[in-house]
């Protein structure tokens, strides 16, 4: 429902022509789309054509942050932090937000990397390749305060790794850098996944290049390390962790 309520207000141009509200018009509009995003992969919701809208708004202003007006939901939404939280910067929070808009929009991408020739699906290095330029470009453009570090995947994790993840508070701004890295990996996976796939589906080791496919293990692997980081630091959406 909100999303077909934003959909009619900016196709209709149902607003002001004011740009504080027309800010606050798209950060809804960004906020909804990431929503319905991550909730329609899990449980197979309809899509409402909002995407179909994704490259003709702009994106949110960075001069305002929101807040909520109302002192109760203002006290839910503190409420819902982590009792160690440290909370964010400002500016954090606005590079977050940005950064969530284009992961979104590039996980939706991520498994494009399958061209169709003679009737059937081909896995494309060249495809790959260029996604996993756009990837890493988006990393190298991360503010310092959210840009994380890639694992090695040679150096063995100890023993503890887990409990020890478990056990250690975490501030806010290392819970959301650790969540972008989640994402990165993920995102990763998807784009080399087809490579694997094409071998699985015609039984070669010719159908596609085996770095790739090394690739995608040490994609996952990134991922399932910190998907474990992740989860015990993002109460409000370990479901979405999980079904990932």
């Amino acid at each position: 429902m909100a999303s077909s309520k934003a959909q009619a207000i900016l196709k209709c141009r149902l607003f002001e022509d004011d740009e504080r509200q027309s800010d606050i018009l798209r950060r809804s509009f960004w906020s909804i789309l990431l929503i319905e995003s991550d909730l329609s992969y899990h449980i197979d919701m309809p899509e409402s054509n909002i995407w179909k809208f994704d490259d003709r708004i702009l994106l949110p202003g960075v001069q305002i942050s929101w807040q909520p007006c109302r002192e109760d939901q203002r006290k839910l939404l503190y409420n819902m932090r982590p009792s160690h939280s440290f909370g964010m910067p400002s500016d954090t929070v606005k590079a977050y937000f940005l950064a969530q808009i284009a992961m979104c929009r590039m996980i939706r991408l991520c498994t494009t990397s399958v061209i169709v020739s003679q009737g059937q699906e081909r896995y494309s290095p060249v495809v790959a390749m260029e996604l996993t330029y756009q990837l890493d470009t988006w990393h190298s453009h991360l503010p310092s305060s959210i840009r994380f570090r890639h694992h090695d995947v040679t150096i063995a994790l100890p023993g503890d790794f887990v409990e020890s993840v478990r056990s250690s508070p975490t501030s806010s701004v290392i819970a959301v850098t650790g969540f972008l890295q989640m994402q990165y990996y993920l995102c990763l996976a998807g784009i080399y996944w087809p490579a694997v796939h094409s071998v699985i589906r015609t039984e070669t080791l010719e159908a596609a290049p085996m770095g790739h496919c090394e690739r995608f293990f040490e994609s996952y692997f990134g991922f399932v390390i910190t998907a474990t980081s992740v989860i015990p630091n993002c109460p409000h959406n370990p479901w979405s962790i999980y079904a990932k």
